[in-house]
């Protein structure tokens, strides 16, 4: 009966460090992922710059071969490709900030639950040690349990 119970809270208390320890794992997976996320961005944010940095001297020498001043419309054009860029730039981060800041809280979750899977397998054995305390003392003194139920010794 004792060795039962010590397999049953062995076991349970094991499940729970390998749940914990599967739980780190794929936290570890989703920080990577974060990572490469932001490794993406920041080359996608370079690709960008470059594209409209292309872009902006292509519209200065065609401005320039075509005679014309820096004033005006073509100078309006050069300020919107400019503000484009600063655009398309902003909305490269926003959106690496907020798939990196998901899978982060998905590494946090993951953890959390892995925590919470090995406290409840302690506490899951505690339950089950105690348990097995009280069937060993009715068992070792049964005229105690038969006057606690009503029962005669």
């Amino acid at each position: 009966m004792l060795a039962s119970s010590a397999v049953e809270a062995g076991g349970g208390i094991a499940g729970g460090i390998g749940a914990n320890k599967a739980a780190k794992k794929q936290a570890a997976i989703y920080d990577d992922e974060a990572n490469a996320v932001l490794r993406q961005g920041a080359f996608e944010e370079a690709q960008a710059a470059r594209s409209y940095d292309r872009l902006l001297g292509e519209q200065k020498l065609n401005i320039a071969a075509s005679g014309r001043e820096l004033e005006g419309s073509p100078l309006l054009i050069l300020d919107q490709t400019i503000r484009d860029k600063e655009e398309e730039i902003a909305n490269i981060k926003y959106n690496t900030g907020r798939a990196r800041d998901r899978l982060r809280s998905a590494a946090k979750q993951s953890k959390q639950a892995g925590r919470a899977a090995l406290t409840s397998s302690i506490i899951g054995a505690f339950g089950v040690a105690g348990k097995a305390y009280g069937q060993y003392s009715a068992a070792k003194n049964p005229s105690k349990q038969a006057l606690s139920t009503g029962g005669t010794a």
